[in-house]
C-alpha cells in the first residue's frame, strides 16, 4: 500500500510541477538553435536565414553549447566551464563551474578542449527562465607526462537564472556534482514533461540516462550494451534522432554505434556496429589503418539517414531504412556504385556534423586535398563551411555542396579539431501573442486561456482556473501544462479600459423648482435616455429617475440620477413702516412643504406668527439638503406724514438772508404734487412753481415787486402717506 501511494505522490507532483518536453521536430528546436558559438572565437547566426559569420570569447574546440530564446535571440554560451551572457561578456558567476566541494579551481585547459560533446544545455523543468549546465570535468593522471592521460571524467550541473542582472542572466549555482565516469553528452525529450540527459561510460559499455524534471536530476538509468569505450576517446559525438528513437555514439575505439533509445524510460539498447567500409585510401598525415575512425554524427531530418564522418576525411551516409543497414562513402567507390560528391583532407572533417534551423546539415573543411585527380579542387582559405543540402535523399542526390557557404578564415574561425555546439534540451514554450479586451466601466470581462483542457493554471494576479474575470485595466499572464505532446503554454492578455467614461453625478435633491439639464459630452458616441431620447442633453422637469446610455465602439456605458425638485423659497414680502399713530398688527406666514422644518426668529416653529411689536423678523425653513429664509422688518415711519411751515414775510434784497419765498418742508420728507402760487392785492398770480425747491423770489416778470402784501397758496402730497397739504396765507414783502 506504500509503494502505490509513494508512486501516486510522485506521479501528482509530477503532473503539477513538469514542464512541457522537447518535440523531435526541427521546427520546434529551430528557434532555440538559430546562433552557435564553436571552435577559436567561431560561430554562426541563423537569424537572417542563411547562416552568417557569428563571435564567442572563447577556444572552444571541441567542447561548446549555446541556446537563444524562443524568438532566436542569443541568450548565452558556454565552453563548460565559463559561461558568456549574449554581450559576449562573462556572465555573472559564470566562472569555474566544476568546481566541487574539496576541488581545486579548474583553470582553462586547452587540452580539456579536445573533449567532444562535454557541455550541454538544457531548460529547467518547472521553472521557466532557469537552464541546466551540464559539465564533464576530467583531471589529468600526471599534467608532467602529457594530455591524452586522464582520469575518467565527472559530471557536473549548474544553473543560469536569465532574470538576474537585467536579463543577462547570473549563475546561481555550480559545481554540483552528478556522477563519475562518464563521456560525451547529449540531451533528448522524455514523454513525461521530463528531458533525458543521456552519457556513455569513460570506461565501460554502458550507457546512463539522467532523468531531469521538475524534481532535480535523477540517479541513472545505466544500460550496458555495445562495445567499450576507453578513456582515451576524446573525441567522438553523442547524438539522438529527431524521433528520439535512437543514439549514434562515435568514438575511436568502437567505431560508430547505433542504438535505440526508449524515452519514456529512458532505456538503450539493440546497439549494432555501423556497416561503413573499413578500407580505402589512407591520408598521408595518418598511419596505415582503417577509414572508420568516425567522430562527427548527424540524422536527416526525416531520420532516414545517418551522416558520418571521420579522422581519415570521409563523409559516409547510411540508409537507416534498409535491412540490414547499408552505408556507403560518399565519392569513393564503394559495393560496386560510384558516387559523385566525396569531401576528404588531409585534416578534413575531424569534426562534427550538425542540422541548421533551416533542414541543412553543416560542416566545415580545409582546402587543401591529398589527390587532385579524384578528388576535386577546392578553392580559397582554409576553414570553409561546407552543407549537405538535401539530406533526407539518399546517395549522391543528398548534394554535398564543397562550394563555401561561408569563409569562417581568418579569425574568428574554426580550428580543425572543433566540433560544433552540443544539442540542447529545450521546453516546448507556447507564447501566445497577447490579445486585447475592453473592459467597459462598471463591467468586467472574462479572460480564458487559450486551451482550457490543460492543468497547474497559474495566473499572476492569482487564481488556479483556466479562466478569470478581469475587473481592472492592465496586463494579464496565465501560464499552464497541456498533454500529447507536453507543453508550457504562457498565454497573455491586455486589458484597456473602453477609452470614455462620463457620469450623470449622485442622486440630487435640487433647491428650486423645474427644469433642470442633464447631460454627457463624448465625442462620436450615441445616447439614449429612459424615454428614447437620442440627444446629449435633456432637460429634466419633474422629480423622477432619469437614465442615459452612451455607446462607442462597441463599448455601452450606462448611469443613472435620481432627481428631486425642492423649492423652498421664502416671501415674507417687503419690510412694513406704520405711522405712529397705528396700532403693529402684522401676520407673518411661511411658504412650507409637508416635512419641512420651521423656525422664526421666535423661537416659534409654526407656520406662521403675529407680530405685535416692531422689529425684524426671520423665517428659516429647511428639509433634506435645501435651506430657505426670508427677512422682514417692521418698524415706525418718522416721515409717515410731513410738517411744514410758512414764513409771514420775506426781503429779496440779495442778502442772502429770507430772499426766498417757500414753503419749510424737512429735507428727508418726501413730496409730491407740489404747486405754490402768490397773487397781488387785486388777486393777481404774479407767481407759480411746480417744484419744491423752487421759491418767489420777489420779482414780477423780471421787474422788481413793489414791497407789500401779497397772498399765496400752496398745496402737496407730503410724507410716506402722502397725505394731502393745503394752505393759504399773506405774506408781507419788505426790502
Amino acid at each position: 500500500m506504500m509503494d502505490v501511494l509513494s508512486f501516486a505522490a510522485q506521479w501528482f507532483r509530477r503532473i503539477v510541477f513538469l514542464i512541457a518536453l522537447v518535440l523531435p521536430a526541427a521546427t520546434v528546436q529551430a528557434q532555440y538553435d538559430r546562433v552557435w558559438t564553436f571552435g577559436t572565437k567561431g560561430g554562426l547566426s541563423f537569424a537572417a536565414g542563411n547562416p552568417q559569420q557569428a563571435q564567442n570569447m572563447a577556444d572552444m574546440r571541441g567542447n561548446s553549447a549555446s541556446i537563444c530564446d524562443h524568438n532566436g535571440n542569443l541568450l548565452f554560451y558556454t565552453d563548460g566551464n565559463y559561461v558568456w551572457n549574449r554581450q559576449h561578456n562573462l556572465m555573472v558567476g559564470g566562472v569555474n563551474l566544476t568546481v566541487g566541494p574539496g576541488l581545486p579551481v579548474k583553470l582553462p585547459d586547452p587540452g580539456n578542449g579536445w573533449i567532444a560533446d562535454a557541455t550541454a544545455i538544457a531548460m529547467k523543468p518547472g521553472d521557466p527562465g532557469k537552464y541546466y549546465i551540464f559539465s564533464e570535468r576530467r583531471e589529468p593522471i600526471d599534467p608532467n607526462i602529457g594530455s591524452t592521460l586522464y582520469y575518467p571524467s565527472d559530471l557536473y550541473y549548474s544553473i543560469v537564472d536569465m532574470s538576474e542582472n537585467n536579463g543577462l542572466g547570473a549563475v546561481i549555482e555550480k559545481g554540483t556534482f552528478v556522477d563519475s565516469n562518464v563521456q560525451k553528452l547529449t540531451l533528448v525529450a522524455g514523454n513525461d514533461c521530463n528531458i533525458w540527459l543521456v552519457t556513455h561510460q569513460g570506461l565501460g559499455n554502458a550507457y546512463k540516462s539522467y532523468n531531469i524534471t521538475a524534481d532535480g536530476v535523477s540517479a541513472p538509468v545505466v544500460s550496458a550494451t555495445g562495445g567499450t569505450t576507453t578513456d582515451v576517446e576524446l573525441a567522438g559525438t553523442l547524438t539522438v534522432s529527431h524521433n528520439r528513437t535512437r543514439l549514434v555514439l562515435t568514438n575511436i575505439g568502437v567505431s560508430a554505434q547505433l542504438s535505440d533509445f526508449d524515452p519514456a524510460t529512458g532505456i538503450v539498447s539493440n546497439t549494432v556496429t555501423l556497416p561503413v567500409g573499413t578500407t580505402g585510401p589512407t591520408p598521408p598525415s595518418y598511419p596505415a589503418g582503417p577509414v572508420d575512425m568516425w567522430q562527427g554524427a548527424a540524422f536527416s531530418p526525416d531520420d532516414s539517414k545517418l551522416y558520418l564522418c571521420g579522422l581519415s576525411g570521409y563523409l559516409a551516409q547510411i540508409d537507416l531504412t534498409l535491412s540490414p543497414l547499408m552505408g556507403l562513402l560518399l565519392g569513393q567507390t564503394y559495393n560496386g556504385t560510384a558516387v559523385t560528391g566525396l569531401v576528404r583532407s588531409s585534416v578534413t572533417l575531424q569534426s562534427g556534423l550538425k542540422t541548421g534551423p533551416d533542414g541543412k546539415i553543416y560542416f566545415h573543411y580545409e582546402k587543401t586535398l591529398d589527390n587532385g585527380t579524384i578528388y576535386p579542387t577546392v578553392t580559397g582559405n582554409d576553414n570553409q563551411l561546407g552543407v549537405i543540402q538535401q539530406p533526407n535523399v539518399a546517395g549522391a542526390g543528398c548534394n554535398v555542396s564543397l562550394t563555401p557557404v561561408l569563409n569562417m578564415s581568418p579569425a574568428p574561425y574554426i580550428n580543425s579539431l572543433s566540433y560544433f555546439p552540443n544539442e540542447i534540451g529545450i521546453l516546448r514554450v507556447a507564447d501566445t501573442v497577447a490579445r486585447k479586451y475592453t473592459l467597459c466601466l462598471k463591467d468586467s470581462v472574462r479572460l480564458a486561456a487559450t486551451d482550457t483542457a490543460g492543468y497547474s493554471y497559474a495566473w499572476q494576479q492569482g487564481g488556479d482556473k483556466a479562466s478569470v474575470w478581469a475587473t481592472h485595466p492592465g496586463a494579464y499572464v496565465v501560464r499552464y501544462y497541456t498533454y500529447g505532446p507536453c507543453v508550457y503554454h504562457i498565454d497573455s492578455f491586455v486589458v484597456a479600459r473602453a477609452g470614455f467614461d462620463f457620469s450623470l453625478g449622485p442622486d440630487t435633491t435640487l433647491c428650486h423648482t423645474p427644469p433642470y439639464t442633464l447631460g454627457a459630452v463624448v465625442p462620436g458616441a450615441s445616447y439614449r435616455w429612459q424615454d428614447g431620447v437620442s440627444t446629449s442633453n435633456y432637460t429634466a422637469r419633474k422629480d423622477g429617475l432619469y437614465v442615459l446610455e452612451v455607446t462607442r465602439n462597441g463599448c455601452t456605458l450606462t448611469d443613472s440620477v435620481q432627481l428631486r425638485f425642492l423649492a423652498l423659497d421664502q416671501d415674507l414680502g417687503a419690510d412694513i413702516q406704520l405711522c405712529y399713530d397705528m396700532p403693529v398688527a402684522v401676520s407673518l406666514n411661511a411658504k412650507v412643504t409637508p416635512g419641512a422644518a420651521i423656525l422664526w426668529s421666535t423661537g416659534s416653529t409654526q407656520a406662521g406668527i403675529r407680530v405685535t411689536d416692531t422689529g425684524t423678523y426671520w423665517v428659516r425653513v429647511s428639509e433634506s439638503v435645501c435651506t430657505a429664509s426670508d427677512t422682514m422688518r417692521v418698524s415706525f415711519d418718522p416721515l409717515c406724514y410731513c410738517h411744514f411751515e410758512m414764513p409771514n414775510a420775506f426781503s429779496p434784497n440779495g442778502d442772502g438772508l429770507n430772499d426766498m419765498f417757500r414753503p419749510v418742508v424737512s429735507t428727508e420728507c418726501p413730496v409730491q404734487s407740489y404747486k405754490l402760487s402768490i397773487y397781488n392785492r387785486w388777486g393777481q398770480r404774479v407767481f407759480y412753481s411746480a417744484k419744491a425747491e423752487q421759491g418767489w423770489d420777489g420779482t414780477i416778470e423780471g421787474q422788481t415787486a413793489e414791497v407789500g402784501t401779497y397772498m399765496y397758496e400752496v398745496q402737496f402730497l407730503g410724507g410716506t402717506q402722502k397725505r394731502q397739504h393745503t394752505r393759504k396765507g399773506d405774506l408781507v414783502l419788505v426790502r
